[in-house]
């Protein structure tokens, strides 16, 4: 597919590789090889052979391609090929920062904001204490060495007295062949315990649900008319209880139209959802709710809402909309789509909510929850994110750990 974009790739490459001056780590010096060669290609007649390109940096799959098997003769170069894989490449080690642009700021080098030795030593210690640290990076070294021979170890001899797993030569590979287990009836004991479980669980009706909570707490009293003006029509958190619920099934207004009552007529309702259902009233209202979540006994053995998670769906849209975009990874190549980030807390409430467009990374808007946010709660412990940790202490000014032990960062 992209060896099929060689067109649109060599309208811009040779402008781009004459603008700008690349440099790299010892990771992207195969890349910069490669981009040396290609930029004179393009008024190049004579073949190219073989032995003359740069191929470090070609994977397997690009390599099938810029050196094509016969009936091709041998030596033979795919020039289209070449050039693409190439591109790629470079897209690829400026992401990674192995390739980088002097003075830029996003894609430059991303030593050049590293403290200095001398200004290093001066932060060390504080920078350490914020980060929870040893100073001394070898006790740390030293921990992880322990702990990852220890596991090997485990590994190794538990991988040895197993007889469900053996490792067997699939296509000159070893390859893992683990055993299937065998299935476990359920005991009677845990039958009658399902039982017991869902003669308990109460038959409720969803809108009856919307309007009994709203008995507890009045926050069907925030969705306000958009103009701002009190309503005076009778039974509007009726109205306004049946779009949540016709919202929040993903139903639509028809089957919650009841013409023999004012209140659920389809042109109230429509009305209803097109004047008091925005962002701004449902946030107020989902204030409301976790202030009052927060107060139950049984919530606060949860937890103290000092923690928080942040982790979001993503929907593909199917019409071109402000906050949609394109993203191969999760949507294909010619979708676009969203991602609905939720925050949240230890107490099972969400803090926030906010939709991201499909082009932009999801850790951009870990902070965003956690200032903006309208609810009581002030999350101030781990908040994971993935395979990294940040900690969040509260205050005007925040401070962010989870740092690599590594990194040097001023904060």
């Amino acid at each position: 597919m992209l060896a099929a974009r060689y067109n649109t790739i060599t309208r811009f490459l040779p402008d781009l590789l004459k603008t700008f001056e690349f440099a790299s780590s010892p990771a992207g010096e195969p890349v910069l090889e490669a981009l040396a060669f290609v930029k004179p290609l393009k008024g190049r007649r004579r073949p190219i052979q073989g032995w003359e390109v740069p191929a470090k940096f070609l994977t397997s799959a690009w390599r099938r391609l810029v050196f094509p098997p016969p009936p091709m003769p041998a030596g033979s170069v795919e020039k289209r090929a070449l050039v693409v894989a190439s591109t790629e490449a470079l897209r690829t080690a400026l992401h990674r920062h192995e390739v980088y642009v002097p003075g830029l700021r996003k894609w430059g080098d991303p030593n050049a904001r590293l403290l200095g030795d001398t200004a290093w030593e001066a932060a060390r210690s504080r920078v350490c204490e914020e980060l929870d640290l040893d100073p001394k990076p070898e006790r740390i070294l030293a921990d992880w060495t322990g702990r990852l021979d220890a596991a090997h170890r485990e590994f190794a001899g538990g991988l040895a007295a197993n007889p469900a797993v053996r490792i067997e030569q699939q296509g000159g590979r070893d390859r893992i062949i683990l055993t299937g287990l065998d299935r476990l009836d359920e005991p009677a004991s845990l039958r009658e315990l399902h039982k017991e479980v869902e003669a308990r669980l109460p038959a409720v009706d969803l809108p009856e649900m919307v309007l009994e909570v709203d008995s507890w707490v009045p926050y069907l009293g925030d969705f306000t008319h958009v103009s701002e003006a009190n309503s005076r029509m009778d039974d509007l958190e009726l109205s306004v209880a049946a779009v949540l619920t016709a919202e929040a099934t993903n139903v639509g207004i028809e089957p919650i139209v009841h013409d023999g009552v004012d209140a659920l007529s389809r042109d109230r309702l429509f009305w209803v959802e097109q004047n008091y259902l925005r962002a701004a009233t449902l946030s107020r209202a989902n204030a409301r709710l976790v202030d009052y979540h927060m107060r139950l006994p049984l919530v606060q053995a949860w937890g103290g809402g000092e923690l928080a998670s942040a982790d979001g769906p993503r929907f593909i849209t199917p019409i071109r909309t402000l906050n949609s975009g394109p993203n191969t990874k999760y949507f294909g190549t010619r979708r676009r789509g969203v991602t609905f980030y939720n925050f949240l807390s230890d107490q099972f409430s969400g803090l926030h909510g906010i939709l991201i467009p499909g082009t932009q990374r999801d850790s951009f808007y870990i902070l965003d929850g956690l200032l903006e946010r309208e609810t009581a709660l002030r999350a101030r412990g781990a908040l994971r994110h993935g395979a990294r940790e940040v900690l969040i202490t509260s205050g005007p000014s925040p401070r962010v750990r989870g740092a690599p032990a590594t990194s040097r960062f001023a904060l």
